[in-house]
């Protein structure tokens, strides 16, 4: 996967995730409470809010944290290095992990 950069385009659109083929096997994420997100953490990249759950890829304090959005309810992995958290983003992006 090319480096990580701040997303382009407009505003809450980004790219849609693709959703897992039946039978595929599909990477369980560990999510915690939206209160555990690092703080001054800031979105670097996002999928289209369209989609739902809307999927936040945060940069702050030296770590990725990967933020999902289903209506009214948000959850976020634990803190993780770059180069795991780029890793993750790619495989929801795939639809290999939710």
């Amino acid at each position: 996967m090319n480096d990580v950069h701040a997303t382009s385009g407009h505003v809450d659109h980004g790219p849609h995730p693709r959703p897992p083929a039946v039978g595929e096997h599909v990477d369980e994420i560990k999510w915690l409470p939206a209160y555990a997100l690092t703080a001054r953490a800031r979105p670097l990249q996002w999928t289209c809010r369209r989609c739902q759950p809307t999927y936040y890829l945060h940069v702050g304090a030296g770590r990725m944290q990967i933020e999902r959005v289903t209506g009214r309810e948000s959850v976020v992995t634990p803190p993780m290095l770059y180069a795991d958290g780029r890793e993750l983003w790619s495989l929801i992006l795939r639809g290999e992990a939710r």
